[in-house]
């Protein structure tokens, strides 16, 4: 046999015997596709009412695989003895019933009047929570794995477990690709009636081989001497010391001097950038850099040794300015959830470009566990993401209400336009975070309509306004107008029938037939085949045109009251969203719920959506 057939051989092997290497890890991972292939089979309707049951069953056999895993790996480290595997395999067991029971007990959400489900489901926090832990869960398996007791070896923990989570993914993908090609043939050619659910049942099945070959892949962590397959684990293949050393690095390298020309610019600047990608390139870059150091830092090339000793320093300074972009930003947003988990990865990124300079090998093993008690800290009852972002929002929105003299008796008083712009802007940030935030969490004073943009302006006596997006230019490629309908009443005494239209993602829109005194007639909404088409109305009776209008008239009329500019949502009275029409034999008129015109400079056209609320029509 040559050596890709001994290395497949190898690797179903490896998947067989991880199933007495982590038995309880093993019979988690078979219980979770269980639970999947049941919830296949049931229909939505059939197992909506069992929602909060099986998505606790899905938490808690994820984690009781990922603890087993953590927990057989400690013994094996420690001393490999029967009784203290046993130990580990019912402490296992012990915790998945415990995390059932958490969850389907205690992580409920009950359905509200507002609600879009109907039975209890897991609560958003339950989700997140359960997440986080399986994760810590891992992060301490690598702890275990990386030999503590002697120089610990975290990057070469890590890059095992990478590896062997790539080549059983590689696996999997190729057995998911071939056994679909073969249910896609049967069904083409054997059993035309074959249920999409098949391959569902295929993907839930190959999800757990790919599981058990990762698992299979994994050296046997209980001996004392790394043996063959340990070592074959941890080496970096040659193209993959390549891709490391001579592609990415570079690439950190050069991402490392764009940040540092920021700062620069930031000096002399200001901050000039949208936070939220500022936030988002600073976390990558910190993330993505502390892990290309782990994976480099044995490579001894002299670019990668450059960028080992480099990257902690130009991470500082770059963080640093971070932190006052950061400064910046939370005195118009105030802290929210985004901003949270930025401090959050920010303090981490900190200690562990500290943690490298100064603790050296044993760097990586404290960046470990700082990065695990962060995760923790997101989740706590009391200062997790949830909670105190949410807590200091409603005191900073109730103080600004007050300074702005808009709250008394505990009620949100409307003010007026006539507010300084900077504090509309900081009042809109904090009421539209809170208003969506779980009605359990916000205070009984704030207006639930803030939910709706519309209503806002009732509310708080001003539309909402934004902060202006720094270095940002306004768009002058397009010109648009969006008109919404004002709620109303239409006297209908005069018309004979109320016509609603079916849905128009075609080129019209065409009503049931009408029976009246002259003949059948039928309306139709003419929307054409490109968005430049101006729509038109078509009535026809008798299978004959009686009426043939397009809106052009109206659009010309509408767009002098209503320029376009900016593309603001302007709600406008019945009479500006509608048309009536007449001629000897019918009358009517016909309402608009919104009506969007859009110019594009640079192209010179114009395109145009209607939504039409009814046609009214009377026959004459």
């Amino acid at each position: 046999m040559n050596q890709f057939g001994k290395s497949i051989e190898k690797m179903w092997k490896g998947a067989f015997e991880a199933v007495a290497t982590f038995p309880i890890t093993s019979l988690n991972a078979i219980l979770f596709t269980i639970v999947t292939m049941i919830r296949i089979q049931l229909e939505w309707q059939q197992q909506e009412p069992y929602n909060l049951l099986f998505n606790s069953l899905h938490w808690a056999f994820s984690f009781g695989a990922i603890f087993g895993l953590m927990a057989t790996t400690y013994v094996r480290r420690k001393n490999n003895q029967p009784h203290p595997l046993l130990l580990a395999n019912l402490t296992t067991g012990i915790a998945t019933l415990v995390a059932f029971l958490s969850l389907y007990f205690l992580g409920a959400r009950i359905p509200g009047a507002n609600d879009y489900f109907k039975y209890p489901i897991l609560s958003e926090i339950a989700h997140v929570r359960m997440t986080t832990i399986t994760l810590v869960m891992f992060f301490a398996y690598l702890f275990f794995a990386s030999r503590p007791k002697e120089k610990p070896e975290i990057s070469r923990a890590i890059f095992m477990n990478q590896k062997a989570l790539v080549v059983a993914g590689i696996y999997g993908l190729v057995l998911m690709a071939g056994t679909s090609a073969i249910a896609g043939a049967i069904q083409a050619l054997l059993y035309t009636q074959m249920s999409f659910k098949v391959y569902q049942y295929l993907g839930a099945l190959v999800g757990l081989v790919t599981f058990m070959l990762f698992l299979g892949a994994l050296p046997n962590f209980s001996a004392t001497e790394k043996d063959e397959k340990w070592l074959a684990a941890e080496k970096q293949a040659r193209f993959i010391h390549l891709l490391f050393a001579y592609i990415l690095t570079p690439i950190m390298i050069a991402l490392t001097i764009v940040l540092l020309l920021w700062t620069v610019k930031t000096i002399f600047q200001g901050v000039g950038s949208n936070f939220v990608r500022l936030s988002g390139i600073a976390t990558t870059y910190s993330v993505v850099g502390l892990w290309l150091h782990m994976m480099v830092v044995e490579a001894k090339t002299p670019i990668t040794d450059f960028y080992l000793k480099s990257y902690p320093y130009a991470a500082l300074v770059i963080l640093a300015f971070e932190a006052w972009a950061l400064v910046m930003h939370l005195n118009t947003y105030g802290l929210q959830t985004t901003e949270y988990y930025f401090i959050v990865i920010w303090v981490v990124a900190i200690s562990s470009m500290l943690l490298i300079l100064f603790k050296k090998e044993w760097a990586y093993v404290f960046i470990l566990w700082i990065t695990m008690g962060a995760m923790l800290f997101t989740v706590l009852p009391v200062v997790g993401y949830q909670s105190l972002p949410v807590r200091l929002q409603t005191k900073r929105l109730e103080q600004l209400l007050v300074d702005a003299n808009m709250f008394k008796e505990g009620a949100i008083v409307p003010g007026s336009e006539e507010l300084v712009r900077e504090t509309r802007v900081k009042i809109t940030s904090s009421a539209l975070f809170l208003a969506g935030q779980n009605e359990e969490a916000i205070p009984k004073w704030l207006n639930d309509e803030l939910f709706n943009q519309a209503t806002f302006e009732k509310v708080m006596g001003f539309a909402p306004v934004y902060p202006d997006s720094p270095g940002s230019q306004p768009s002058t490629r397009y010109q648009e107008v969006f008109l919404q309908i004002e709620p109303g009443a239409i006297p209908i005494v005069d018309y004979d029938w109320a016509i609603l239209l079916g849905s128009y993602y075609g080129e019209a829109a065409i009503s049931d037939t009408i029976a009246g005194k002259n003949g059948e007639y039928q309306v139709q909404w003419m929307t054409g085949t490109t968005d430049q088409s101006i729509p038109k109305l078509k009535i026809t009776l008798d299978n004959q045109v009686i009426l043939e209008e397009n809106m052009s008239n109206y659009l010309d009329t509408i767009l002098k009251k209503y320029p376009l500019g900016a593309g603001d949502t302007i709600e406008v009275p019945l009479a500006d969203m509608s048309h009536t029409f007449s001629n000897d034999q019918v009358s009517g008129i016909i309402v608009f719920r919104s009506v969007n015109a859009t110019l594009d400079v640079r192209e010179d056209t114009m395109s145009y959506w209607f939504e039409v609320a009814s046609v009214y029509l009377k026959e004459k």
